[in-house]
This record gives structure tokens, C-alpha cells and sequence, in this order.
């Protein structure tokens, strides 16, 4: 057998605590021809100068372990690559024993690895317990050494994937060869492992989840690895593991449950919003069982990983939800697409609205409107048709697309009732822009009848990128999730102080509105106003903005 380089590929961030033991086991291997390679994610510890002590090749690479792992394999010399993460530690005989696995037969492409987990506390000897359930089970198990060769076949890892990215390559390698596995163990440090530590994270990855298993190419593996009858059924064929010590098999039984529970809902949301769905599937869910602040407090929760203060809210997302559980009746005349522009043309004038060609409960028998032409419900956000060509009129699909916001309870998901006590309505208005695009939205933020920030949205039609100015069309170091950030220069609109003005005006008689607005061909539109913004459910970015946004309040 030949001495082949074996390049150790380990992605960081914020691993301080582990990193040097990992790094010295992969020192005191036996086998020695191997070089460590580190791609660190922005660590704000003391990881980069760990790393440097027992390598040159210290990298910084991000935003997730995919990304770093391809990073550090495209860096890579040598004929093979392992990836281990930096809260692992290595049985001294793990590389040589992958290599003269490896080698002892020309088909093998992959190697698995078991794994071992330990920890301080009564949840890391669950977990220890859990991971044993795992070692020789091929659906649960993922290799972590591979020829070089097969990286460049497979493409690397699926930068898109947070979660499920060991199994999904894995899988991908196994398309050109044989997955073989050692029996010496890699060591996984879980460190002081609380509940709320192990849920959070599985809170974290859940969200992720759907991309693998959307692309997984194996779908018997993954209806093993998601399935928590089968994952019970691999627990309780081993009862003599489990009753060895029955307070550790208890504790990893209800461990478990919560993780499926939590991550299980975490994962639903994720694939009902991406599917456009989230609204119809919690009002037929979470909302039957849930009374509203109840349910309120829990979507808050798993979006912020914080619980609200309620009686006393600081934050911006936190006052929403107070503006939701005590909303006026004026909320509602504000929020109908129909009602609110008579109330507008009162307040600032009928030239800043845009004109309504029909509305009405049912869509009429005669349809003769000029295209281009938008198709609205008055009773939410977001149910727009739009009518650009002639081709786009597939009257069949329009009317169960209408038929179906009709039916929907739009303010029931994310308790915005205001919107409830309106009554439903289709809309139909000329579609207003200087070309067959949408037209720019400028999102106006006012407290107390005081704008102080516009967010401008652009390309709705797709990639939806945004930007935040303040009343002085200073460009904002801060985000809001759930959009593209526009990074290219952006001028200030002509109107923008008529904007503003007229924000003023309509925002005077609350503590806060979202005010919007089209500027097209010269002249400034009225789009509507909002009390509750996303639900109040979508974070700001850096998190410090919520409370800043919470204090103009």
C-alpha cells in the first residue's frame, strides 16, 4: 500500500471550546501523512489561533458548513479527503484504518465512520444512548471519507442544504460505488447539553429540512430518517439497551418526542409558506386548537426563539402583537382595499388614488376590462392577480384562485382580526406602472404621524430585493427577513417628499401605520396601509432594529 495524503477538512465558527481537542486527536493519529485544513465562519473566539497552532492552512469561508466543506476540499491536496466537524475527536486509528479500507477494494468510494457521542449532564447520556441505536444502521449513518475524485463527479455537498447534507452527498457518492463503513469510532462532544439547547437546534435545522428531502434521492432512506414510528421501532428492538438504565432510556424517549414535535411543526411551516399554503394550513391546524394570544405567543416564539413580553413590549414585532389583540374598528376601514379609498381621497386628496374599475361579491357577466388589469381581494395581503396580456386570461383558474380567497379567514393565522371584520370583496384596478413590470413600492414607517424609515421593494415579479432609507434617503444598515438586499445605488424618487407629507397626514391619528406608495410616470399612488406588517412576524436584521423600531413606538 502506498502513503496517500488524506486532506481533514473541518469547518468552524465559534469553536473555541472544542477545536483543540479535535485538533490533537488528528495530531496523535497513526497514521501521520495527513493535512488539516480549517475554514472558519466568522468566529469571534479564540478559534482562528487554535487552528493556526497545528496549521497553515487556516481559511475563512461562509455562511454554512456546506459551503466551508466545499471550500476546504477545493483547497485540498492529495488523493482523499475527510470531513470531520470541530466537536468531533478521532479513535487514533481512524485514518489508517479508512485508508486500508479504502484500498482494499477498488470499488469502495465512501467510508463510514461510527460515531460515539459523550457530554456533561443527564441529556448528553440520552443523546450517548440515542447515537448507539445508530452505529452499523445504514439509513441513519453518513461516510465521512471519500476519494477526492468523487467531489468533483458529485458536484460537493448541496450548499443549499443546512440540514440533511451528510446523508443527501452520501447518497449522491453511492450512484458510483460502494459505501463501506471501519469499526473505529469518531467521538462526538456534545458538551453541557441542556432541553431547550437540543430543541432550539433542532428548531434550527428542521427549517432546513425541506430542502433534502426534496431532493433526496432516496426516498425509502429519508421516509426512514423523518418517520418517527420507524425511528421507535429501531429504539425498541434493542429493549435490553433501553432498560440497562430505564431513566436514561426514559429521558431519551421524551427527548425525542419533542424533537419530532417541535421540529415536525417547525418543518410544516416551512413547507406550506414556501408552497404558498402556511396561511390555509394554520387556520386548519394551530388555529382549531389554540385560542389567539396562545397561538400568537407560540408562532412568536418559533420565529424569534424568544418568548413575547406581553404586558410590558419593547420591541417593534412585540407592540405588534399588542396592536393585533387591541385593534379599533378604524383598523378595518383602513385595511379594506375598497373602503380605504374613499377615507384616503378624504385625507390627502383623490388624485393619489388609483381609480377601481369593479367591486363587488361575484365577478360580473361582462368582463370587458382594458388589459392590463389587476384582480384583488379587499379582505387581505397579497391576493393579487395580474392581468398583463390576453393570455393571462384563464377565466377558469381565475375564479378558483377568487373562490378560494373568498373562503379564507385571512386574519385568523397570525391573529390580525381587523381583517376579519371585513367584508369580503374581489377588486379589480388597471395595473399601474410604466411598464409590464410591478412597480417599485416605497413602504412607508410612521409613529405617531412621524415617518422614519421607507423600505423600497423592488423586482416584485421575482427575486422581491429590498433596501431601507430614512427620511433623509440615507441608505440603512439594516434588513428584514424574507427579502433580497439590494446593493447597487438606488436614487431618491421625485415625490419622495410629497411622499412623506402625505404619510404624515394619514399616519397623524395612530400609534403606528405602514403607509405605501407607487411613484409611475410622474405621478405619486396610493397602495394601502398596514397596522400590522407581516404579521409582525418577520425579523429585522441585526436584531437590534426591533428594539429601535419598538422605541419610536
Amino acid at each position: 500500500m502506498d502513503n496517500p495524503l488524506v486532506s481533514i477538512i473541518i469547518p468552524t465558527k465559534n469553536s473555541s471550546a472544542t477545536l483543540g481537542a479535535c485538533l490533537e486527536s488528528v495530531k496523535n493519529q497513526t497514521y501521520q501523512n495527513v493535512k488539516i485544513i480549517v475554514v472558519d465562519n466568522n468566529s469571534t473566539d479564540n478559534t482562528k489561533e487554535i487552528a493556526k497552532r497545528y496549521t497553515d492552512k487556516v481559511f475563512d469561508f461562509w455562511p454554512e458548513r456546506s459551503a466551508q466543506r466545499n471550500f476546504g476540499i477545493a483547497n485540498s491536496i492529495g488523493d482523499y479527503v475527510m470531513i470531520v466537524d470541530s466537536d468531533m475527536e478521532l479513535n487514533e486509528n481512524v485514518v489508517d484504518s479508512c485508508v486500508k479500507k479504502i484500498y482494499s477494494d477498488k470499488n469502495i468510494v465512501g467510508i463510514i465512520i461510527p460515531e460515539e457521542s459523550f457530554g456533561e449532564g443527564f441529556w448528553a447520556q440520552c443523546r450517548r444512548l440515542e447515537k448507539s441505536f445508530y452505529v452499523g444502521v445504514d439509513w441513519m449513518e453518513a461516510a465521512r471519507f471519500f476519494n477526492k475524485d468523487i467531489f468533483q463527479k458529485v458536484g460537493g455537498y448541496n450548499e443549499n442544504m443546512v440540514s440533511g447534507e451528510d446523508w443527501d452527498f452520501s447518497q449522491r457518492v453511492e450512484k458510483f460505488g460502494k459505501i463501506d463503513r471501519i469499526n473505529d469510532f469518531i467521538y462526538h462532544n456534545e458538551g453541557k447539553l441542556a432541553l431547550s439547547k437540543i430543541l432550539k437546534k433542532k428548531f434550527y435545522y428542521a427549517e432546513k429540512f425541506l430542502e433534502y428531502k426534496e431532493n433526496s434521492l432516496n426516498r425509502e432512506k429519508i421516509s426512514k430518517q423523518t418517520g418517527i414510528i420507524t425511528r421507535y421501532k429501531l429504539f425498541l428492538s434493542q429493549p435490553k439497551k433501553l432498560l440497562k438504565n430505564p431513566i436514561f432510556g426514559l429521558g431519551m424517549l421524551f427527548m425525542k418526542t419533542c424533537e419530532f414535535g417541535l421540529g415536525g411543526v417547525r418543518y410544516l411551516i416551512k413547507k406550506h409558506k414556501k408552497k404558498g399554503e402556511l396561511r390555509h394550513f394554520i387556520n386548519k391546524t394551530i388555529a382549531k386548537i389554540l385560542p389567539t394570544k396562545q397561538r400568537l405567543q407560540l408562532i412568536y416564539l418559533l420565529v424569534f426563539k424568544r418568548w413575547p413580553r406581553m404586558s410590558n413590549p419593547r420591541t417593534f414585532s412585540e407592540k405588534i402583537l399588542n396592536y393585533k389583540l387591541n385593534y379599533k374598528p378604524i383598523f378595518s376601514l383602513c385595511t379594506d382595499k375598497i373602503l380605504v379609498k374613499k377615507y384616503v381621497g378624504d385625507k390627502i386628496g383623490n388624485e393619489f388614488i388609483i381609480p377601481t374599475l369593479y367591486s363587488g361579491k361575484t365577478l360580473p357577466v361582462t368582463r370587458d376590462w382594458a388589459i392590463p388589469f389587476v384582480i384583488k381581494a379587499n379582505h387581505g395581503s397579497g391576493w393579487n392577480l395580474f392581468i398583463r396580456k390576453p393570455t393571462d386570461l384563464d377565466w377558469g383558474k381565475i375564479e378558483t384562485e377568487i373562490s378560494k380567497w373568498l373562503q379564507c379567514k385571512y386574519g385568523v393565522t397570525l391573529g390580525e382580526l381587523h381583517y376579519d371584520d371585513i367584508d369580503p370583496q374581489i377588486l379589480i384596478e388597471p395595473f399601474v406602472s410604466s411598464n409590464e413590470f410591478l412597480p417599485i413600492d416605497y413602504k412607508v414607517y410612521v409613529f405617531h404621524g412621524k415617518p422614519a424609515y421607507v423600505q423600497v421593494v423592488l423586482d416584485r415579479d421575482t427575486i422581491r430585493q429590498q433596501v431601507f432609507f430614512d427620511t433623509q434617503w440615507n441608505k440603512m444598515d439594516f434588513t428584514l427577513d424574507g427579502f433580497s438586499i439590494y446593493n447597487k445605488e438606488f436614487k431618491k424618487p421625485l415625490l419622495f417628499d410629497l411622499m412623506l407629507d402625505k404619510s404624515a397626514i394619514l399616519g397623524k391619528d395612530f400609534d403606528f401605520i405602514r403607509v405605501d406608495f407607487y411613484e409611475v410616470n410622474g405621478r405619486l399612488y396610493f397602495g394601502e396601509m398596514t397596522f400590522t406588517p407581516f404579521g409582525g412576524m418577520e425579523k429585522f436584521y441585526p436584531n437590534r432594529m426591533d428594539l429601535e423600531l419598538g422605541t419610536l413606538w
